[in-house]
C-alpha cells in the first residue's frame, strides 16, 4: 500500500491558546473573528523600559502586543507531580504536558 493513502487516525487533540484555554474555545474564536492580540500586560515587562516608536532605537522593541495566555491553572496533581516540583518548573514544561 501507498504510504501516502495509508489511513490514520485522530486520538486526542488539545489546544491552550491566547483567549482559549482549550480545544472548544479556540475554535469558538476562529468562528467569532475573536481578535486575540493584545497589549503587552503590565505584570510581563515595563514598556517605559522596553518600548520605543521609534524603530531605529537601540535595545528597544517597537511593538507592544503579541498573544498572551491568562487564566491558566497547572494541576500537577494530575500528573503525580508534588506542588513544590511544579513550582519549580516552567510554564512550557507545565503546557506541554496539558496539551
Amino acid at each position: 500500500m501507498d504510504k501516502k493513502l495509508e489511513p490514520i487516525a485522530v486520538i486526542g487533540i488539545g489546544a491552550i491558546m491566547p483567549g482559549a484555554l482549550n480545544k472548544d474555545e479556540f475554535w469558538q474564536n476562529i468562528i467569532q473573528g475573536k481578535n486575540c492580540i493584545t497589549e503587552v500586560p503590565k505584570e510581563k515587562w515595563d514598556s517605559s523600559l522596553f518600548y520605543s516608536a521609534d524603530r531605529t532605537v537601540p535595545d528597544k522593541t517597537y511593538s507592544k502586543i503579541g498573544g498572551f495566555i491568562t487564566g491558566y491553572k497547572f494541576n500537577s496533581l494530575k500528573y503525580k507531580i508534588p506542588p513544590a516540583v511544579a513550582k519549580q518548573m516552567d510554564t512550557i514544561q507545565q503546557l506541554a504536558l496539558d496539551i
